[in-house]
């Protein structure tokens, strides 16, 4: 576990810990200021992967699930707990390695429509269409990068 990883348990001794205080609201707020994806990757804050290591990925899965049910209720349409732990898991496959910051973006910009458009309904297709243009996005700025501001980063 990285540094990173352990000083977040000190903080977030157990998984309610993290997903009561991290929830989708609080993560929109403190990350407010940070308008783009290149912002949000150096932001530094702690990565999913990292998160699965501290908690475990069911936990992982349970808060991603958190923010799919907000998204479900701003969006206006339904979603079962079924399509919500099979899409949480797909996301966590797919970017598994962003940050927090990075997440909270991802999900403003599915929101804001600039991946795809909901219609009313739940479409998890949607949701991970979305989650591979945003690593794409992300890939592009990473490449951009010295090998050095790479490994910072990564």
């Amino acid at each position: 576990m990285s540094k990173k990883g352990k000083n977040f348990l000190k903080q977030f001794r157990t998984a309610d810990a993290f997903i009561i205080q991290f929830n989708p609201d609080y993560c929109r707020n403190r990350y407010i200021a940070i308008q783009t994806s290149k912002e949000a990757l150096y932001a530094q804050t702690i990565q999913l992967r990292e998160l699965a290591l501290c908690y475990d990925q069911e936990t992982i899965q349970l808060w991603l699930c958190s923010w799919l049910y907000q998204l479900s209720v701003q969006m206006d349409f339904e979603i079962t707990e079924s399509q919500a732990e099979e899409t949480a898991q797909e996301i966590f496959r797919t970017l598994y390695m962003v940050n927090i910051t990075e997440l909270t973006i991802f999900f403003r910009k599915l929101k804001a429509g600039q991946y795809s458009i909901f219609y009313g309904k739940f479409n998890m297709q949607t949701i991970l269409i979305g989650a591979r243009e945003y690593r794409q996005e992300r890939g592009r700025e990473i490449a951009k990068l010295s090998t050095k501001e790479q490994q910072k980063l990564l």
